[in-house]
């Protein structure tokens, strides 16, 4: 064979190894530009699903998303569209671009977002804090997170970033590293939008190990935050002073134990998250003040999310243990709803979940739920009529 012929067709060869090479890599980083609502059936409930979607936050008409780094909007019940995709800084954060390491190792919840407003979001991503302009199509990084990485903790908890009544936004730090005992654990808040940062409360070295919760109670006022996760580390308070100053309304238990609190005209509950105690449903009384267990109110395994629905009760995600979502009313007595499977064998990484936006629902009309890292969905927020929940609720209770 001429060599000019070979020269040839190695040149092919390697063109054609770039592309497919090219095409592969498109494959694996690239997110899609639209995900549309699907019809589907949930054990007994209609159901509209959008598939590869984490929940991030929900206002009225508007529900936010994220897939990877990118973030997706859906107004008024319509699909979801990519509105931006945040480019963290070059590093191990770059692997959450791979559709197949996401799948791989669980990580499917790469940011947390905030909406400031329609066309502005804070991001959390890679270690990092961003101004997303949604109309001009830009990232600012604006501040770095202390504790984030390999060995350290991803950072923030999804409930443990709020914003308040005024726009001030907070968020509390969550780390896991060996050492922490001697690590102190902050509150930071920017009243600004997210372009500056001020550490505005400050846990002293081994009284917490982390914190869960960072919540506005839209009843009231004032930030809520719960902590963990041994008996001495797990405590409740609320703030009036923009976290300036706290005061604690329960210590040192694992009742106290909280990654996301529901906030109802009479009292503010919450599902334990203790993994290795039983599980149930507390209350904090707003008039008497006071702390009480609910007697019935036992539930399979430990919280991370709650959503207020109606003044009358709200909806619970459960994770770890089990992968359900309760309807918790005012009175405390919760009922199961859905249960998806956990996975046999256990991935690596996070635990299984059903995650729930931060916010209240979009919409009076319906409730958005999300399955992690089950047997039935790697993720998916899947819609459900509000008024079916409920008829399902008292069908339970008859």
């Amino acid at each position: 064979m001429p060599w000019r012929r070979l020269g040839r067709i190695a040149a092919a060869s390697i063109v054609a190894l770039v592309l497919i090479g090219g095409a592969v890599a498109w494959r694996e980083t690239a997110t899609p530009a639209r995900i549309a609502w699907e019809p589907a059936a949930l054990q007994g409930l209609p159901a509209e699903r959008a598939r590869d979607l984490v929940l991030q936050q929900e206002e009225p008409g508007v529900v936010w998303a994220s897939q990877g780094y990118s973030i997706y909007r859906s107004r008024d019940g319509a699909a979801f569209e990519k509105v931006f995709t945040v480019v963290p800084r070059f590093g191990e954060a770059w692997a959450g671009f791979s559709r197949t390491l996401r799948s791989r190792f669980g990580y499917q919840e790469l940011v947390e977002v905030v909406p400031v407003r329609q066309d502005l979001l804070v991001a959390f991503a890679g270690g990092d804090v961003y101004r997303v302009d949604l109309a001009h199509g830009t990232q600012e990084r604006t501040h770095r997170l202390r504790y984030f990485g390999r060995g350290e903790g991803r950072g923030l908890m999804p409930h443990g970033v709020t914003r308040d009544a005024r726009g001030t936004l907070y968020y509390g730090e969550y780390v896991t590293a060996p050492g922490r005992e001697s690590r102190p654990i902050g509150i930071w808040r920017s009243e600004d939008e997210g372009r500056t940062w001020t550490l505005v409360f400050e846990f002293p070295p081994g009284a917490v190990r982390h914190v869960h919760a960072v919540q506005w109670d839209p009843v009231q006022g004032g930030v809520w935050v719960g902590t963990g996760d041994g008996d001495s580390e797990s405590r409740v308070g609320f703030s009036l002073d923009q976290a300036r100053s706290f005061r604690w309304v329960g210590e040192g238990s694992q009742e106290l134990r909280v990654c996301s609190f529901l906030f109802l005209p009479a009292a503010v509950l919450w599902g334990m998250d203790a993994d290795r105690s039983p599980n149930h449903a507390l209350r904090w009384l707003r008039d008497a003040q006071r702390v009480e267990a609910i007697p019935g109110s036992n539930l399979p395994g430990p919280t991370y999310y709650a959503q207020r629905v109606r003044p009358s009760g709200g909806i619970l995600g459960l994770a770890e243990l089990d992968a359900a979502l309760f309807w918790l009313p005012a009175e405390g007595v919760p009922t199961k709803l859905v249960q998806w499977t956990m996975p046999t064998p256990r991935r690596p990484g996070p635990h299984p979940a059903v995650r729930l936006a931060r916010g209240e629902p979009s919409s009076p009309s319906f409730v958005d739920v999300n399955p992690l890292r089950t047997a039935q969905d790697e993720a998916a927020i899947y819609r459900i009529p509000t008024e079916r929940v409920l008829e399902h609720v008292g069908a339970a209770r008859d």
